[in-house]
């Protein structure tokens, strides 16, 4: 587990898969393994041929992923399919359910020379493919709030890459699209002036297309009831890339922007007119 305070234990690695592919492009092994629960460090034995390899390694991949990307249909001894291009579709609003063993998902992709020798080693960082939106509302309003919805855009809503093209800005297959991702707020979420509630979701790497930044739309209920507000924040970023962790920040006040607008006459000219 990440020493992270910002990281959570549901978040870990539950599940690996690696691929290993020898350099005449044919699948050597496979692991396919669940971690315990009560480690934090897992080890797996495997027996490989000297030689160049690619692995492909994954976490927490639902038997959904593995169908759509074609990984469940990989055997040792066939040949490696060409993956790059391997899209897959993730809901906005990605939620983790251990119940239904969903987790995290991760992906990457390394080569390394193994060589009749012992002590050798490797490294790969697996990285998730989608990222991390946690708002912190505070109330400073003089009044109960209740939440009733979130919602963000421009968003991904079509299929992103199953491995990273650039682990520091999106790449997205062609003809991708975007909309407005929103959720609505169940029983819960009302909190008292000077208390504060966090919410968390997991969406699709997003860019802007044009010009502009991401915009953020939090619609409220006050008081007793009968007044809704919609307050809206516009990010700093023009995009967010898979496994990137945005954290807003929000108070919620009572101010209110009242414009007005004077137009002054000259001395013994026409009346003063005040426009609101």
């Amino acid at each position: 587990k990440s020493t992270d305070a910002n990281a959570a234990s549901e978040e870990m690695m539950k599940t690996i898969y690696l691929v290993i592919v020898k350099q005449d492009n044919t699948i050597e092994n496979i692991v396919d393994i669940e971690l315990p629960d009560t480690q934090e460090e897992a080890m797996v034995n495997i027996l490989v041929t000297a030689g160049q390899k690619t692995v492909y390694g994954f976490a927490n991949l639902s038997d959904d992923i593995k169908a759509q990307s074609g990984l469940s249909a990989l055997s040792i001894g066939n040949n490696m399919p060409n993956i790059s291009n391997a899209s897959l579709t993730i809901e906005n609003g990605y939620t983790i359910d251990a119940s239904a063993n969903k987790y995290l998902p991760m992906s990457n992709f390394t080569s390394f020379m193994v060589y009749s020798t012992n002590g050798q080693s490797f490294s790969m960082e697996l990285i998730r493919l989608i990222s991390k939106v946690k708002l912190n509302l505070k109330n400073e309003s003089g009044k109960k709030i209740t939440l009733q919805q979130f919602a963000m855009s421009p968003l991904t809503t079509s299929s992103v890459y199953l491995l990273p093209k650039n682990t520091s800005k999106p790449v997205f297959p062609a003809g991708y699209t975007q909309a407005s991702y929103s959720y609505n707020f169940g029983s819960g979420f009302s909190f008292e002036d000077g208390q504060e509630l966090e919410y968390t979701t997991y969406i699709n790497e997003s860019e802007i297309t044009g010009t502009g930044w991401f915009q953020i739309r939090l619609t409220t209920q006050t008081g007793d009831g009968t007044a809704t507000e919609e307050r809206i924040a516009l990010t700093n970023l023009t995009y967010l890339n898979r496994n990137d962790y945005l954290y807003l920040p929000i108070i919620l006040t009572d101010y209110k922007l009242e414009i007005d607008v004077k137009s002054y006459p000259p001395i013994g000219g026409y009346p003063a007119l005040v426009v609101y």
